[in-house]
């Protein structure tokens, strides 16, 4: 049974590219006995696992027949059984099993809770691309794993992964009191801004690297959310509720930038408002939308004036099926770049009138996002407001250039 499986994983590895890592992978704690990856399709989870598996065997004390690499959806794998498998990978003296795409298997949490009271002293390591499977069934092992969540590629992984260059990420005082210096070496290597301006379109997934072609990657991406919709998605699968789900995503796409205004959309859409909390709710649980939330209390989970922005700026014009870059969408794009590459470390919030507050060490900093020409009189009567702008090379003082942001990690 298990010599198949050792030679798919065998070619695999022959095709691992190395160069390049995920900023995640050095975080992993990857001696735990159970470790969980969830991720949007598409961020590069197979391919970490199996470059961790690369690594393990340049050690010279360590064997291939030590590491066993399962697709949770092969048929081979669901006819023989994934915990039948484990099990005679272990008892026959291995030591480190990886499962992918392992929300795809049946009742998959209570067969990793098994293999971990039968193999206490083995390594399990896997990986989901749908959150809503990963975080609602974890939740039964959530003494045992360590669950990871890997974002979409940075700016600069993006500029690392298509120069093939090595840079690494900045803090978050280099961001804010020391971006003229930063700016000013990034400027004398690339022509920032019209990386920038690629990344923003056709740069988000690591995916992007085998689409010359743009048209080609945004359907790619269309692609990739039908399969959220439709395949992972469960807890809503009539048909019409999915047919929602994507005139919502319609509807936010063509917005500059979406803020939620629940009984105008529920008409709109001709649904019940707690029917549209639902189904925004799973968006966001899948990681194709994100939810900034008003920097005030309430009771309810979706306040007005909450913005609703795409985790993936790529799927603005992806979605709205336009193939240039257009000025309308641009709002929306700059805010949902800066809010992916801030969340990984930070929480925002919407604080009217400015666009983002973030709280950091009992500290509050104000942030408005715009192009070259925005002023400073939203923020003007703040402490700590700064102007995060796209069109800019090197800022000066509170104005930094907005791609920037996107060297934190």
């Amino acid at each position: 049974m298990l010599e198949n499986y050792v030679t798919i994983m065998s070619r695999l590895l022959h095709h691992v590219p190395t160069s390049f890592q995920r900023y995640l992978y050095s975080t992993i704690s990857w001696n735990s006995s159970l470790i969980g990856i969830a991720g949007f399709r598409g961020t590069g989870k197979t391919v970490m696992m199996l470059q961790h598996i690369q690594d393990r065997l340049a050690n010279a004390n360590e064997s291939i027949t030590d590491f066993l690499y399962l697709i949770a959806d092969q048929s081979t794998v669901i006819s023989e059984g994934l915990y039948e498998i484990a099990q005679e990978f272990f008892n026959y003296g291995g030591s480190e099993l990886y499962i992918d795409e392992i929300h795809k298997y049946p009742d998959w949490n209570r067969i990793l809770k098994n293999l971990c009271d039968v193999y206490p002293d083995k390594r399990i390591v896997y990986s989901g691309s749908s959150s809503l499977s990963i975080h609602q069934s974890s939740a039964d092992l959530s003494r045992r794993t360590l669950l990871y969540k890997l974002k979409p590629l940075s700016f600069r992984e993006y500029l690392c992964l298509k120069y093939d260059m090595k840079l690494s990420p900045i803090t978050w005082e280099d961001l804010l009191f020391r971006h003229v210096e930063v700016s000013h070496e990034l400027t004398q290597k690339f022509t920032i801004l019209k990386e920038f301006n690629d990344y923003l379109t056709h740069g988000s997934l690591p995916i992007f690297i085998d689409d010359e072609n743009i048209g080609d990657y945004w359907l790619r991406i269309n692609g990739l959310i039908d399969q959220v919709i439709y395949e992972d998605i469960e807890a809503d699968s009539s048909s019409s509720n999915r047919i929602l789900l994507k005139r919502i995503l319609g509807i936010i796409a063509s917005s500059n930038p979406f803020v939620f205004q629940i009984d105008r959309m529920s008409s709109s859409l001709g649904v019940s408002k707690n029917t549209l909390y639902r189904l925004v709710d799973l968006l966001e649980t899948a990681e194709i939308l994100r939810i900034v939330y008003p920097k005030d209390t309430g009771y309810r989970k979706y306040r007005k004036g909450s913005k609703i922005l795409f985790q993936i700026p790529n799927m603005y014009p992806a979605i709205a099926s336009n193939y240039v870059y257009s000025s309308e969408m641009k709002g929306s794009i700059r805010e949902s770049f800066l809010v992916s590459q801030l969340s990984n470390q930070f929480t925002l919030y919407f604080s009217s009138p400015m666009d983002f507050v973030v709280e950091k060490e009992g500290l509050a900093y104000y942030f408005e996002v715009g192009g070259k020409n925005k002023t400073n009189r939203q923020i003007q009567h703040v402490d700590r407001g700064y102007l995060f702008l796209d069109g800019i090379e090197i800022g000066f003082n509170n104005k930094i250039p907005l791609y920037l942001a996107g060297f934190l990690y």
